[in-house]
């Protein structure tokens, strides 16, 4: 399903929170507006303190707004306690009850509900199945590995058929290759059963390798919302431009130069802006992935008036190679750092060479002074 087109299954209108204390009042979320549609993998991502566990305990009901509306499947949930909210909530510590074994531990919500025992069965066995671990539903948690562990919380909470599943860091425990494997498992079962998730991390690559979509907060503050794509290729501030991946920029004043316009960097160089640069920008974004290094041949020039390519000369500090790419780090004449990771690299490329960074002009981004954020799925369905 195309959430986009779908109506929204949480939406966040104008929500604020503020927690009180004896040394005064702390602001955690100012003024979100958010839609998060029908079916989508939905992450939470930023920084800790960002807000996005507040905003997913929102959700939950374990937290309420201090402004603003929460609405969940359109209907406002203002008053309605956790336990009656079509929800359901997966943990880090994933709280599941040592002295039940599998089966037990993913029925025991079902039998609180007073679901009938023939189907609590068939309810169970389904989940079972779907996250793999029928031949192990009578081994209590303590025999479990930490991807069992995880999966038996996701299994107890999709048992009862929530609307909206939530996800508080729950991979955080895992080791690396763990990690990877649940991502790819998550994402699996998520895509199985339909149903929204909304996953909080601060791990940009967790949050990539699963989401639909993705929300950057920052000190409370909704910065972007978009595609994993979108976010990388696309970053409408400084702040998702260097949190999401690996950043170069290049800062100086706008000028043009017949139809072409190009930043004035250190000892008179500059460097062409790309053809759809954002208006008003006065940084460009290069990744590393797109830049090329090359030897100085001895011609003292910068940036070609007939060329296409951007070229800012540089002193190489440090080269790495970390198996699958060469990492290499360059100081320009402005004293900035600008990273190159190359599958392939010139031998001749070594600490202290002087060198030429280039780069296409359409394989960097203008990031904007004033971002605007399209938050809803409305404006995005406009765009």
């Amino acid at each position: 399903m195309n959430a986009l087109q779908a109506e929204a299954a949480v939406t966040f209108k104008g929500i604020s929170k503020v927690f009180f204390s004896k040394t005064g009042a702390t602001p955690v979320i100012g003024d979100l507006n958010l839609d998060i549609g029908e079916g989508e993998f939905f992450s939470l991502l930023g920084p800790s303190g960002c807000g996005k566990t507040t905003a997913l305990r929102m959700i939950a009901g374990f937290e309420h707004p201090s402004g603003g509306e929460l609405l969940l499947g359109g209907h406002p949930v203002k008053g309605i306690p956790p336990h009656k909210r079509d929800v359901n909530i997966v943990f880090q510590s994933y709280a599941l009850f040592p002295h039940m074994d599998v089966y037990d531990n993913i029925e025991y919500g079902l039998r609180r509900k007073g679901v009938a025992r023939l189907e609590r069965r068939r309810r169970v066995e389904e989940v079972l199945d779907l996250v793999q671990l029928r031949d192990l539903s009578k081994r209590r948690p303590a025999a479990l590995s930490g991807g069992q562990q995880q999966r038996v919380a996701l299994a107890r909470a999709l048992v009862n058929r929530p609307r909206v599943l939530l996800l508080d860091e729950p991979l955080a425990a895992l080791d690396a290759k763990l990690r990877a494997t649940m991502q790819t498992e998550l994402r699996r079962i998520q895509q199985e059963v339909g149903i929204t998730f909304v996953f909080v991390t601060h791990d940009q690559h967790e949050a990539f390798a699963m989401s639909d979509r993705i929300a950057i907060l920052n000190a409370g503050r909704l910065e972007q919302v978009g595609s994993p794509a979108d976010l990388y290729h696309r970053p409408a501030s400084r702040f998702v431009a260097d949190f999401v991946g690996h950043s170069n920029f290049f800062t100086g004043l706008v000028s043009t130069r017949g139809d072409r316009s190009f930043i004035g960097i250190a000892d008179g160089e500059f460097i062409w802006l790309p053809a759809t640069g954002a208006q008003g920008g006065s940084a460009v974004l290069v990744r590393p992935e797109n830049i090329e290094l090359m030897l100085r041949d001895g011609v003292d020039r910068h940036g070609d008036p007939q060329g296409d390519l951007c070229r800012v000369k540089a002193t190489v500090i440090e080269r790495q190679f970390l198996g699958s790419h060469h990492c290499i780090k360059a100081r320009t004449g402005s004293g900035e750092i600008v990273t190159c990771e190359a599958r392939a690299a010139h031998p001749g490329i070594v600490p202290g060479i002087e060198i030429w960074v280039t780069w296409h002009p359409d394989q960097s981004t203008t990031i904007p002074d004033q971002p605007g954020v399209s938050t809803s799925l409305e404006m995005e369905k406009q765009s």
